[in-house]
C-alpha cells in the first residue's frame, strides 16, 4: 500500500483538533457539574493553574504579549520585519489590489462584527461573536492588508453598534 506524503500529517492535524475538542467538551462539564457561583470557581480543575499565578501576573504577560504584537504590527506596516534576531527592510508595494483587500476585508469585518454583535450562550455571562473569527483568517490569507482591513473594520463595527469612542483607538490596535 502507497501512502500519499500528507496523509501522516493530516492524520496528526485531527487528532489534535479531537483532542482540542475533548479538552473543550471537558472544560464545559466541569463548569456546569459545579454551578457558576463565584465559590465553585476555585473548585474548577481547569482554572486552578490560572489561579495560582494570580490575576496581575496574567495581566502582566497579557501586556507584555500586547506590546510586542503591536510593535510587530507597526513594523510590518512601515515596511520591516524581523527576521532572525534582526530587523530588516523589505520591499512593502501597496497597489490597488492591497487596497481594495483592506477595503473589502474592513467592510467585511465591521459588517459581520455589527450583525454579529453578541449571541448570549449564557445571559450576562457569556457570548459567542461568529464575526470574530475572521480576524485571523483575514490576516493569514492576506496579510497586512488583511490585518489592517480588520482594524479599519473594528472602527465600522464600533460605529454602527454606538460604541464608537476614544477606546476604539486601542481596538484598532487589538483587531490587528
Amino acid at each position: 500500500m502507497v501512502s500519499r506524503p500528507g496523509t501522516a500529517l493530516w492524520s496528526i492535524g485531527i487528532v489534535i483538533a479531537v483532542l482540542f475538542i475533548a479538552l473543550f467538551v471537558f472544560i464545559a462539564y466541569d463548569i456546569v457539574s459545579k454551578g457558576i457561583s463565584p465559590d465553585a470557581a476555585s473548585k474548577w480543575l481547569i482554572t486552578q493553574p490560572f489561579v495560582v499565578l494570580g490575576r496581575d501576573f496574567w495581566f502582566a504577560v497579557g501586556g507584555v504579549l500586547w506590546v510586542i504584537g503591536t510593535i510587530v504590527f507597526f513594523l510590518e506596516i512601515s515596511g520591516r520585519t524581523v527576521s532572525g534576531f534582526r530587523i530588516i527592510r523589505q520591499e512593502l508595494r501597496w497597489d490597488a489590489v492591497d487596497v481594495s483587500i483592506t477595503a473589502l476585508c474592513a467592510a467585511l469585518y465591521g459588517g459581520a462584527l455589527a450583525a454579529t454583535g453578541g449571541i448570549p450562550i449564557i445571559p450576562g455571562f457569556t457570548w459567542v461573536r461568529p464575526g470574530n473569527a475572521l480576524a485571523p483568517l483575514f490576516g493569514i490569507l492576506f496579510g497586512v492588508p488583511g490585518a489592517l482591513g480588520v482594524a479599519i473594520g473594528n472602527f465600522i463595527a464600533d460605529a454602527l453598534t454606538g460604541y464608537l469612542s476614544i477606546g476604539s483607538i486601542g481596538g484598532f490596535i487589538e483587531a490587528s
